[in-house]
């Protein structure tokens, strides 16, 4: 069955950009998998007129109909009581939800607004919420399935996964997906599309491109699991040069298991991306079994009193030079006793740049026991994609490097 999803996001604060949308980047993912796709997604205000117009809309044109936000204890909650006047149900007070709530307030006095949270459309199910206070509701007509989730991303996305894959998967005859992403890095999306046009797509396989800062990375989704395998096989042949890992990978992930691998220990120093390297190598649990430490040594007074790079190699080549990632990078090495030591130093603007180094300027250098490897790199962008790209630049060339010593 081919069933299309309408998504209804409800609340002024999506529409007043100090909020972004999380939900539906998660639902769209997850009922992705699920063989499902939403085909429309609205985001409106807090108003019934709104919400009672687009809730008709969405009924005449779609099977699945996914409401979130609007089912707090305040006034302008106000998706119960539009969805319930819509189909002509009272809405009730339902003792088993305010038990759970009461529950949730062991020794404290219950606010009285919490009460609201308690009722629901006459003929609608209870899809309860362990992870808050508001549940979701649902209704199954013919042709139809209504459902309603709390707006609070962490509540919506545990009922969903608790609740809600259940339901879907009772309800219809959902095709068995399989979903594989390659990670490319070094090349821009209309180069990629470049070298793939005229790779044929099989029969139900989808191919999506999604282009991040300085990376993008190829979705593969389909029911046809040979024709999946086969296009996956292809690119990733294809576009050997640029993919650094595949699906759940990450960049600090594949290092930290390459430095556990080789039994070797990393220290970092960086200037223009402020910590961003040490930020994502310490994210990683376990991180203290191949992370010695490092340094921010942002001005040229740190590079010199804290990292002992040389005052003559800065006058002589500045800081932003290769000379001087070199002389970080031994210095941290040394510094921190560890096996690999590793440097950025840049200009990630918007001023600072000159002529011969640019905004965007980073030079990179690695020590592993003594063997250099340095680079230099021109990135495009704000100051922050500048950093970011810088970054993943350095973890990536480590990575390759560790791959073939």
């Amino acid at each position: 069955m081919n069933c299309k999803v309408a998504l209804i996001s409800i609340g002024n604060e999506l529409l007043s950009g100090r909020t972004l949308n999380s939900n539906l980047l998660y639902l769209g993912e997850q009922l992705n998998k699920l063989g499902l796709s939403i085909v429309f997604s609205p985001v409106i205000r807090d108003c019934e007129r709104m919400l009672s117009e687009t809730l008709h809309y969405c009924l005449e044109k779609y099977d699945i109909i996914i409401t979130t936000g609007g089912l707090g204890p305040t006034f302008d909650d106000i998706t119960k009581e539009v969805v319930a006047d819509y189909f002509e149900q009272p809405l009730i007070f339902d003792e088993e939800v305010w038990e759970s709530i009461q529950k949730k307030y062991p020794g404290h006095i219950i606010p009285l607004n919490n009460r609201k949270q308690a009722f629901k459309p006459k003929y609608f199910s209870i899809l309860d919420n362990d992870a808050g206070i508001s549940p979701g509701f649902y209704y199954a007509t013919d042709n139809h399935l209504i459902i309603l989730l709390p707006g609070v991303p962490v509540e919506m996305k545990h009922i969903f996964e608790n609740k809600v894959t259940c339901l879907l998967k009772s309800k219809y005859h959902l095709p068995q997906l399989i979903d594989k992403t390659l990670h490319t890095i070094g090349i821009t999306e209309s180069s990629l599309y470049d070298i793939y046009k005229n790779i044929a797509i099989p029969d139900h396989v989808e191919l999506a491109y999604l282009p991040q800062t300085g990376r993008v990375d190829l979705r593969i989704i389909g029911s046809n699991l040979p024709g999946v395998e086969h296009l996956f096989n292809t690119l990733r042949e294809k576009l050997s040069d640029y993919v650094w890992g595949y699906n759940d990978d990450s960049l600090p992930k594949i290092l930290h298991n390459l430095l556990l691998k080789s039994n070797k220990s990393l220290a970092v120093a960086e200037s223009c991306t402020g910590g961003l390297v040490q930020q994502e190598v310490t994210a990683i649990p376990k991180a203290s079994l191949i992370f010695k430490g490092g340094m921010v040594v942002y001005g040229n007074k740190a590079k010199i009193e804290n990292l002992n790079v040389p005052r003559k190699i800065i006058a002589e080549h500045g800081a932003v030079s290769t000379q001087t990632a070199i002389e970080m990078a031994k210095n941290i090495r040394k510094l921190f006793d560890s096996d690999i030591g590793v440097s950025i130093t840049g200009i990630a603007g918007p001023t600072g740049g000159t002529k011969s180094k640019p905004v965007g300027t980073v030079y990179f250098a690695i020590d592993l026991m003594s063997q250099i490897y340095h680079y230099r790199m021109n990135f495009r962008g704000n100051r922050n994609m500048v950093r970011e790209q810088a970054s993943n630049f350095l973890m990536y060339n480590l990575i390759k490097v560790l791959s073939t010593t």
